[in-house]
Parts: structure tokens; C-alpha cells; sequence
């Protein structure tokens, strides 16, 4: 009879070692995974709520669009699942560390939404009174597509502008022309800040406003700044959760 596999036990969780690895690419991914499979589930009842910046995926595999939308939602769920189960495999596993991360990922959020309040040119404002959770039940089925698109935001633009863009000027510029992070690396933040505002306006069609290309720069200097020292899956959630109370807030 074949010995059963031990399994080895988790490694206890110091607040070090929590920094690093939840820093690192395969513990984010891992984070990350569950948001992005509940927002391609959810994309597939609300197809409208599909994020901007997701068709610069759909082209990588556009010989294969006839297929449908369904196909590609399925398809990178299948091949998340894998990734995740593959990753897994290869780091060690920390008891705790994704409830870490996600209520690390609020506390950003948080300090993001008290920047919307109090900056002037800020996006957010809260009126009304009543019985805020009576017309939150009535509104639904309304809102469930700007949430499900706000997740997306927070999955799909992170690795867009700070994953790509900003962490390949980070690499290209330090490794491959030896510039000194001192500069490149604000740098690289302003200029992708700067990239993420422009595109809700330049390629999400909306109308131009001062406003809310400020706050929306400020907001992606903040976003950099947590991808920079806390790495990809805490910025990816704490623009997620800050979409979402966003939409939710407005929305009454």
C-alpha cells in the first residue's frame, strides 16, 4: 500500500515576513485571482460592464473572437484555476496571509476614499437621508453592473498602467540604460499616473474636465506609490474596493 503524501504544515506568519512575501508576484497573484474570476462570471450576466481596459487582452486572441465572449470569460477562468493551483505549488504557504493583504487593501482604500472627500477637486460626495439600505435593495439590479465594472477597473487597469507600464519603465530604464531608481522611479509613477487619467478620457470616451483628470492623476500617483512598496495584488484591491464604495456612494 502506497505511504500517504504528508502534507507540510504552514509556516507561521511574522509581520517581516508578511511584508515580503505578500510584495511578491506569485502571492498577489494568488490574491488576485478570486476578483478576477468573480468579475469575468459577472461580465457574462452584464456584459455593459466590461472594463475598458480588458480589449487590449481581447486582441492578443482576437483570431479567435468568433467564438464569443463566453469563450474567453471560461478560458481564462480555466487557465487562472491553473496558475493558481501551479503557484501554489511553489511558494510556501503563510497562514493568514490573503486576510492580511485584504484588510491592508482596505486600509488604503480607505485613506483613497477620504481623499475623494476632502480633496477640492474630489469625486465623491455623499447626500440624502433615509433609509440608506432600503433604496441600496431596491437599486440592485441597477448597480450590479457599475460594481461589477468597477472590480474589473481595480484587476485590469492596475495591470495595465502600473504593472506593465509602470514597472516595465522601472525595469527598461534602470536595467537595460543603468538610470538610478532615485529618479527613475517617481518618474515612472508621475508618467503613469498621467497615462491612467488621460485614458479615461483619450480611450474611455469620457467628456474632458480639469477636475476630474486631477483627482484622477492624484489617485494614480497614490496607486503607484502602493504598487511600488506594497506590490501588484494590494494596489489591484485597494483600487477595487475604492471603485466599488465609489459607484455604491454615488449611485445615491
Amino acid at each position: 500500500m502506497a505511504a500517504k503524501r504528508k502534507t507540510e504544515p504552514a509556516e507561521e506568519l511574522s509581520w517581516h515576513s508578511y511584508l515580503d512575501l505578500s510584495r511578491t508576484l506569485p502571492a498577489s497573484f494568488v490574491f488576485v485571482a478570486p476578483l478576477l474570476i468573480l468579475y469575468h462570471i459577472g461580465v457574462l450576466g452584464y456584459p455593459q460592464a466590461h472594463n475598458g481596459a480588458q480589449p487590449l487582452l481581447d486582441q492578443l486572441l482576437h483570431r479567435l473572437r468568433h467564438l464569443g465572449p463566453e469563450f474567453f470569460s471560461f478560458l481564462l477562468i480555466g487557465l487562472i484555476c491553473l496558475a493558481v493551483w501551479l503557484t501554489r505549488k511553489k511558494q510556501p504557504h503563510q497562514r493568514g496571509i490573503y486576510a492580511l493583504m485584504f484588510l491592508e487593501s482596505c486600509g488604503w482604500a480607505a485613506l483613497m476614499m477620504i481623499a475623494a472627500l476632502l480633496l477640492p477637486v474630489g469625486q465623491l460626495s455623499i447626500e440624502g437621508e433615509g433609509d440608506w439600505f432600503g433604496r441600496a435593495l431596491q437599486h440592485a439590479e441597477a448597480l450590479a453592473p457599475e460594481v461589477i465594472g468597477a472590480a474589473g477597473a481595480g484587476v485590469y487597469e492596475e495591470a495595465v498602467f502600473r504593472l506593465i507600464l509602470l514597472g516595465g519603465m522601472i525595469q527598461v530604464l534602470t536595467r537595460y540604460f543603468g538610470a538610478d531608481p532615485r529618479w527613475v522611479v517617481p518618474v515612472a509613477i508621475l508618467v503613469s499616473a498621467i497615462v491612467f487619467s488621460y485614458a479615461h478620457h483619450g480611450l474611455g470616451g469620457e467628456p474632458w474636465g480639469r477636475r476630474v483628470f486631477a483627482i484622477r492623476t492624484a489617485m494614480g500617483l497614490f496607486l503607484g506609490g502602493i504598487y511600488w512598496a506594497r506590490g501588484i495584488g494590494i494596489a489591484v484591491y485597494a483600487h477595487a474596493l475604492y471603485n466599488v464604495v465609489l459607484a455604491v456612494v454615488n449611485h445615491f
